[in-house]
């Protein structure tokens, strides 16, 4: 189980709908700056959008409805008041229509909710797997989905990509002095993105992003 489903699986509550994210204590052990993170987040976070029909529609695939919606005047980038928008939870529940018709249709993969998570990690801590999570990662970095961005509780979506062996994303993404890939300082103990994929016997991988001067 990799560092963000274990996250997921402990401290992530998806109420009613399936919507509502709240992000439990401490779920990083050994690391108090994350662990205090983690409280922060959880703090006063309700469930505000479990029976929102907009949210529903996104977790269901419903594209009929919310095309209606936003014809209706309902705006494409909606935030809930955890900052949930419906290409959160689209990505979350594994829809890749439903995220390129979001994404086609004006959605920002860029907005972060009140945790500093964009829909990127949304869909790297959801339901997809194989050809569907590569369609929807590359969707998400096309609309400005940022891989190297570090959240609240120290999620770095870039690390999770390496976890779940997203090669093809991964060697899609521009390692630039702009996106320093993992040169920024690490937390004690924590392995750089080459050294993951080594670890995971994924040679190749770990290659190609020394090549990028992911050391």
């Amino acid at each position: 189980m990799n560092r963000l489903h274990a996250i997921v699986r402990s401290g992530l509550v998806f109420v009613a709908a399936g919507v509502t994210v709240g992000m439990a204590a401490g779920v990083l052990a050994g690391c108090a700056s994350t662990s205090k993170s983690g409280e922060a987040a959880v703090a006063g976070k309700e469930s505000l959008v479990g029976g929102d029909p907009w949210f529903r529609a996104a977790r269901e695939s419903d594209i009929a409805v919310m095309r209606g919606m936003v014809e209706a005047g309902k705006p494409i980038n909606f935030q809930s008041g955890v900052g949930t928008t419906a290409l959160m939870i689209a990505s979350r529940f594994g829809n890749p229509k439903t995220v390129q018709w979001l994404v086609e249709n004006g959605a920002s993969a860029a907005i972060l909710d009140r945790d500093g998570q964009s829909a990127l990690v949304y869909a790297l801590a959801g339901f997809a797997q194989g050809p569907k999570l590569e369609a929807i990662v590359d969707d998400l970095v096309k609309a400005g989905a940022n891989p190297f961005h570090i959240d609240t509780l120290g999620i770095q979506p870039v690390q999770q990509m390496v976890e779940l062996g997203l090669d093809v994303p991964l060697r899609k993404l521009q390692y630039t002095d702009k996106k320093p890939c993992d040169r920024m300082p690490h937390r004690q103990g924590e392995k750089s993105l080459s050294r993951m994929a080594r670890q995971m016997e994924n040679v190749p991988l770990a290659e190609f992003l020394e090549a990028q001067g992911c050391w």
